[in-house]
């Protein structure tokens, strides 16, 4: 992002917050306990030379700070999306271990009950594989006589 680009993001950015255009420059400084020329200089699009300071500016005011250098939102992946990912993931590698196919309507009652609780979900579903194939095996063993019994 070129720094005319910058400072006018930056100015959307505080028109949007509310924060008014006189003394801003001020008011970032106080904020911040740094000199004005700094933060003129971030107002007018130049990019702090002091990171900590600049984190310190993003974090007070919520800046993005990928956003604020190359004009780039930064990829937000939300707790929610992540339980979701790994709730989907789970009731799907169960199917395919059991070969129980549930409808769709069961399907997500069965994400949701993982999403509610995934590590229990998680333990709970291992078993029911570990246990399918225990179940499997026995059945092999009695179809084979492998352990001598009639």
């Amino acid at each position: 992002m070129k720094k005319e680009d910058r400072a006018a993001w930056l100015a959307k950015f505080f028109d949007e917050s509310g924060i008014a255009l006189y003394g801003r420059a001020s008011r970032i400084s106080r904020d911040l306990g740094c000199a004005k020329a700094v933060s003129t200089g971030w107002l007018h699009g130049t990019l702090p030379r002091d990171m900590e300071l600049g984190l310190r500016f993003c974090e007070f005011y919520g800046i993005d700070l990928k956003e604020w250098v190359l004009g780039e939102k930064t990829k937000q992946v939300s707790l929610e999306t992540e339980r979701l990912h790994t709730a989907l993931t789970l009731v799907r590698e169960f199917e395919d271990e059991t070969d129980v196919r549930w409808d769709i309507k069961d399907f997500i009652e069965q994400v949701e009950m993982v999403m509610d609780d995934p590590k229990y979900h998680q333990r709970h579903l291992r078993d029911v594989v570990d246990l399918q194939r225990r179940m499997k095996i026995r059945e092999v063993i009695k179809k084979t006589n492998i352990c001598g019994e009639d």
